[in-house]
């Protein structure tokens, strides 16, 4: 019986008996294969055992290190110092992240993001903050994912728009000049009282200012040139009525402008607009002539067409209408406007002197009495040589078609049957005018008389004079509205 020999047990001894007391009183070990307390059991070669059963070797070594675990065990176990803190340390990792945290999270999220690393290793990291453990990091940011990731990409949108503007200080501004030939005619208007004109010094040419730039001619500008800007800044009217200028130089046939002079205009009409939204250009004009009578109504009115833009905003503003700039869009855009070849070569002006500028304005001066709305009989230059091309109305441009000859034609036709139209609104201009020629609409109208004012006064001229000489030729005495078609009780007579 496993080296064991009948004689070395006792009289009446029983073996069975014997190990089913053995095992009631010992704790049965694990039978782990890696358990080094248990030798391995062998099968039990005596008749009177049960074969299926197997008995473990007990020595003194196995129960001393069985007595030495259960020491331990019982010692940690029941150490009241190391349950309390482990109970603390997982109470204090279970409190759940609140809304409060969400800075936090989304701060930890946009460092990662932008040093390119994951969102689980940020969150790892975030192990204990505000006693909240990753796993419920995790969860909060799972939870509100859409909310946290709108909030980070916002962040991330705010910094590059700041990044891409740039300071107001470090903007170099770099204007692109205009295509201006290298040299141009400086011509002269014929007078009896002029010089010899002298040759205009050439404007000197400013070189690169970069390197990847080229040289070209600076833009030049001048008071017969429009305003670089098109959004031109109305003037404050004054609190009180300006004084007239009393600096005056006598020029030609009447005075200079001055400065002070366009001061003054701007500031007048300005001020008896406030006074008065309904007075008209001509009324302006007279009002001028009184408070400044060194410069006639005529000439106030010549200067205020060589000089419309801003007189014309004003007076549009005083009036509650929109004034309409060369750049603005209207409701006919798809019209551009022919350019009409002239006959007639351009003048330039010489740029070294301002003698010139106010010559056709200060050349009325002498005219006091002239109304400012009357036809001038005066010399004309070679207009008055030129036969004038009459058009109909089939030769018109129709809607979305460049405005043609005809169209200049009939505008002019139509501005010279009324002896007061310098004195009428826009809208009483161009209203019945539209309604006639329905292609265009009145703005469009309103819009084309304002670029071409000087040729469609100049041919409203002529068409006048023409019908004078007609009449006059037959002997009869006619206005020179009813020979262009319109009711003669609508006008006054001429």
């Amino acid at each position: 019986m496993n080296g064991f020999q009948a004689r070395d047990f006792p009289p009446g001894f029983q073996p069975q008996q014997h190990q089913n007391h053995l095992q009631q009183q010992l704790p049965r070990p694990s039978l782990s294969p890696n358990n080094h307390w248990l030798n391995p059991m062998q099968p039990n070669p005596h008749p009177h055992f049960n074969q299926q059963q197997q008995q473990p070797q007990l020595n003194s070594a196995w129960m001393n290190q069985m007595q030495q675990f259960s020491s331990g065990m019982s010692a940690m176990g029941f150490n009241p110092l190391i349950q309390q803190q482990l109970f603390q340390d997982a109470l204090a990792m279970s409190q759940p992240v609140e809304a409060a945290d969400e800075p936090l999270i989304v701060q930890v999220l946009l460092s990662a993001k932008k040093k390119k690393e994951s969102y689980k290793e940020a969150l790892n990291n975030l192990h204990g903050r505000n006693g909240h453990s990753a796993s419920l990091w995790k969860d909060y940011y799972l939870d509100h994912k859409d909310h946290i990731d709108t909030w980070i990409n916002m962040c991330l949108e705010k910094e590059k728009s700041h990044h891409r503007r740039p300071p107001p200080d470090a903007v170099k501004r770099e204007y692109s000049p205009a295509r201006l030939p290298l040299s141009a005619p400086v011509a002269s208007k014929k007078r009896k009282h002029s010089s010899p004109s002298t040759s205009a010094t050439p404007v000197p040419l400013i070189g690169r200012s970069t390197l990847n730039s080229l040289s070209v001619p600076q833009p030049v500008y001048n008071d017969q040139m429009p305003a670089p800007n098109s959004e031109l800044k109305i003037p404050d009217p004054p609190t009180r009525s300006p004084s007239p200028p009393t600096r005056v130089i006598p020029q030609g046939r009447g005075n200079k402008y001055t400065e002070e002079d366009r001061h003054f205009f701007l500031q007048f009409i300005s001020w008896r607009l406030k006074q008065d939204p309904s007075l008209t250009r001509n009324d302006l004009c007279n009002m001028l002539a009184e408070k400044a009578p060194h410069h006639s109504a005529m000439s106030w009115a010549s200067h205020w067409s060589n000089r419309h833009d801003l007189p014309d905003k004003i007076l549009a503003a005083a009036r509650g209408e929109s004034y309409v700039s060369d750049e603005d869009d209207d409701e006919d855009d798809d019209e551009p406007e022919l350019i009409r070849p002239t006959k007639r070569r351009p003048q330039y002006r010489d740029l070294t002197t301002e003698d010139e500028d106010e010559e056709d304005e200060d050349e009325d001066d002498g005219q006091l009495n002239k109304p400012a709305d009357d036809d001038d009989d005066g010399d004309d230059g070679d207009d008055d040589n030129e036969a004038i091309h009459h058009y109909t109305e089939n030769q018109m441009g129709q809607k979305g078609e460049p405005f043609t000859e005809a169209d200049l034609y009939m505008a002019s036709k139509h501005a010279a049957k009324y002896n007061q139209w310098l004195d009428m609104s826009s809208k009483d201009r161009w209203e019945s005018f539209s309604e006639q020629f329905q292609q265009r609409s009145a703005k469009s109208w309103a819009e084309y008389y304002r670029r071409n004012e000087d040729n469609i006064l100049r041919l409203r001229k002529k068409l006048r004079k023409e019908v004078r000489k007609a009449t006059s030729s037959n002997g009869t005495s006619m206005n020179p509205a009813m020979s262009l078609n319109l009711p003669s009780q609508t006008l006054t007579p001429h």
